[in-house]
């Protein structure tokens, strides 16, 4: 029995740890960060935590635009990608998405819950799919901008970007583990 194809092995403190391949086309869009330390844990979680390849950060403005050498730096050390753009029309215009997710607050996911076996069954037909996380105390997004995807949810509560980007990814990666 040779070597599963789609995923690869990492060593990490002598712990044997096997990361799924099918990652490389799903973007973690951080949008409109209020503060250079919420971009710290931000890419913490995606980057570090989780080891996801690929970090988008748009609407970077004013002192929360510290926060980009410290996600680049991360990004770098990772051996990750990291991409800095003004807005969500810039990363339709760079990527051709087939599916964009935006989190939001539960009054306003439009779409309801997002369905991750949906969303893994995607991800292993290696579908370009982004998710956006509003990075502000209130979501970041405009009306305009919501309508560039699928405003979904992740849970009934508002538990922010932070939490909701780390238990989006750990539903898919239970997800992928189980379907694989």
């Amino acid at each position: 029995m040779g070597p599963n194809p789609t995923s690869s092995i990492f060593l990490y403190n002598n712990l044997e740890l096997t990361i799924p391949m099918n990652w490389k086309n799903v973007y973690f869009i951080f949008h409109a960060p209020d503060s250079a330390r919420i971009i710290k844990e931000f890419t913490r979680i995606v980057i570090e935590g989780f080891n996801k390849d690929n970090l988008i950060l748009t609407r970077v403005v004013g002192g929360s635009s510290g926060g980009i050498e410290g996600a680049s730096k991360d990004c770098f050390k990772a051996q990750k990608n990291l991409l800095v753009l003004k807005d969500l029309d810039d990363v339709r215009e760079v990527i051709s998405l087939d599916k964009l997710f935006i989190f939001v607050p539960p009054q306003y996911a439009l779409k309801g819950p997002i369905n991750i076996p949906e969303v893994a069954a995607a991800i292993k037909a290696e579908k370009k799919i982004a998710f956006v996380f509003g990075g502000g105390k209130v979501s970041g997004l405009t009306k305009k901008e919501l309508e560039t995807g699928d405003p979904v949810k992740i849970i009934d509560r508002d538990i922010g970007a932070l939490g909701s980007v780390a238990i989006l990814i750990n539903e898919l990666d239970k997800a992928l583990k189980d379907g694989a």
